[in-house]
């Protein structure tokens, strides 16, 4: 008996462990979702941009209906919010959310993160429950126009989608798309794009903001009941914001024989090193000839039969198509690939313009251009481009015209108040005189504030933002921004009558003396912790007296928290 059960034993004991370890899988299975943040948000003073983070579910024990997270700016985080979820997420499946995210008080570049806390009302087990980005605060808007590249030719049967996409998106999104159609080896091809036909090797490619390989026609947002997926794509990218401004000139030589191009470049936002680089195309329109034909494998196709009117022209068509205008065609360019060297300068200061000039000589040697018939048909695209990625950050067309004019940079306007920090509560004695210093945000705001006392006879109003304690008794002061947005901040006053016995009331303050920071009239044993701009932990220490002094140096703009209350110190 003995034997047999030492030779039972190790099986056993493996059903028991694989069966507590099955427990244990099943439980750290539940309840876990992470998340990653899509994009980089860019917000103008006074406006909440938004982050789009994808929500993966890991959970295998239920469906994910709602979730709680948390985010973190400037390395000061929120409380958290509740999402309810559209459809519940099964295991395996994703979903997106969207976040709001404010500005900064200054303009700049700092980092923001989400954390999923979590998931149906219990704790999130996910070991990866965070993600992050870069929040750009910039001085004004800038919203970037998408930029689609069409990598086709003539003798490339499986093109016309790419083409008809080109002509759709011209016909219903002009104003927030530039298209760009590069022809390769046919009677329309251009050298210049050699190195961008080697980076996307194949034809048909379609190519999104100068990084992103996506479908023709399709896109990446293709479905049955929306086929031309495209245009959502399109939507998606210049919906989005940037933090550099492009305008872009162009006019004829005295010659004619060339085009002088000038840009203007304006940061929006501080940088410490600019890494763009400018790139310019000239594209011509309404180029046609009778030595043009354009294989198409679309003739008949059944999946085109409902498509867009512009690619029912090749759906309706012959497999060899004559007679057709090419439009957006590339006629020459220059650093499309990794942008012109000393373009932009490393150092660019904010709100500052940048010239720079190009020409376009030597036209009439270009293949494309001999079959331009009119010179009003010619326009110029500018490029912001990454060299590392090939990535337009943003993009700019106008048409070649007669001459070149002064550019000017566009002033940053002026943002509404967004928040105005009041003490939640103050408790003076009777007969004391106190003031009031609101912290307007964002700091460059510029409005009237309008002052209010509940109860006169409790606290009189000296003048703006100076009152007196009349009588024992609770009352409000509130005050609000005169502009659009109203935005409103209150204080809870409590007077109360001074004794033989008791103290006088303490009010704490937070002042700055060069580069000290003074909390005055805080309890004793108070925790006092100081951040920068950038959310850094400065300094922490607690009370011991009437005043604490703490050295910080110098920055713009202090938070410091003193217990549970939050004082904004600003220069």
């Amino acid at each position: 008996m003995q034997n047999v059960f030492h030779s039972h034993f190790p099986s056993r004991c493996l059903f028991v462990v694989a069966a507590l370890f099955s427990s244990f899988v099943t439980q750290l299975s539940a309840q876990n979702v992470n998340c990653s943040v899509a994009n980089k948000v860019y917000v103008a003073p006074g406006q909440l941009g938004q982050a789009r983070v994808l929500l993966n579910s890991w959970d295998r024990k239920s469906a994910v209906d709602r979730v709680g997270y948390a985010l973190t700016v400037g390395g000061v985080t929120g409380q958290e919010r509740i999402l309810e979820l559209k459809k519940p997420l099964t295991y395996d499946e994703a979903a997106q959310m969207t976040i709001e995210v404010p500005p900064a008080a200054h303009p700049g570049v700092d980092d923001f993160s989400v954390t999923i806390l979590t998931v149906n009302g219990k704790p999130n087990r996910n070991s990866f429950p965070t993600s992050g980005s870069q929040r750009y605060t910039l001085t004004r808007p800038v919203w970037r126009k998408a930029v689609v590249e069409d990598l086709t030719g003539m003798w490339c049967p499986n093109c016309p989608p790419g083409i008809a996409s080109l002509e759709h998106l011209n016909r219903v999104a002009a104003d927030r798309y530039i298209g760009l159609a590069a022809h390769d080896g046919d009677a329309l091809g251009t050298g210049d794009y050699y190195e961008v036909f080697r980076l996307f090797p194949g034809r048909p490619k379609i190519v999104l903001n100068g990084s992103h390989n996506v479908s023709p026609y399709f896109g990446n947002s293709g479905t049955e009941e929306q086929p031309f997926g495209l245009l959502a794509d399109v939507q998606q990218a210049s919906g989005a914001q940037t933090a550099v401004q492009l305008k872009v000139q162009a006019a004829w030589s005295a010659d004619r024989k060339s085009v002088d191009v000038r840009s203007a470049t304006v940061y929006r936002c501080p940088v410490a090193k600019n890494k763009y680089r400018l790139a310019y195309v000239l594209t011509a329109d309404s180029l046609k000839h009778p030595s043009f034909v354009q294989f198409n494998n679309a003739a008949g196709d059944p999946r085109w039969k409902n498509s867009v009117p512009e690619m029912q022209v090749f759906y309706t068509g012959g497999s060899d198509m004559r007679g057709l205008a090419y439009n957006d065609v590339v006629v020459s360019a220059a650093g499309v690939r990794y942008g012109i060297a000393g373009s932009l300068p490393e150092q660019m200061q904010l709100d500052t313009l940048y010239e720079h000039s190009h020409r376009f000589g030597n036209l009439e040697q270009t293949k494309p251009y001999r079959y331009v018939k009119q010179n009003r048909n010619l326009h110029v695209v500018a490029l912001l481009i990454d060299p590392q990625t090939r990535e337009i950050v943003n993009a700019e067309r106008c048409a070649v015209g007669e001459q070149l004019l002064p550019f000017a940079v566009d002033p940053a306007p002026v943002p509404d108040v967004q928040q105005i920090v009041l003490p939640d509560s103050l408790k003076p004695q009777i007969d004391s005189v106190f003031t009031l210093r609101p912290q307007v945000l964002p700091l460059e705001a510029k409005s009237r504030l309008v002052w209010d006392v509940a109860d006169a006879s409790v606290v009189s109003m000296m003048s703006a933002g100076q009152f007196r304690a009349v009588r024992a008794g609770e009352t409000i002061i509130t005050v609000r921004a005169d502009d659009a947005h109203a935005v409103v901040a209150r204080c809870v006053v409590r007077v109360s009558a001074p004794t033989a016995v008791d103290r006088p009331a303490m009010v704490t303050t937070v002042r700055r003396e060069g580069d000290m920071l003074v909390v005055q009239g805080a309890p004793a044993g108070q925790r006092v912790v100081v951040y920068d701009l950038s959310g850094r932990q400065k300094a922490i220490a607690r009370t011991r007296g009437e005043l604490l002094r703490l050295r910080v140096g110098t920055s713009p703009m202090w938070l410091v928290v003193v217990g549970n209350r939050r004082f904004n110190v600003v220069d």
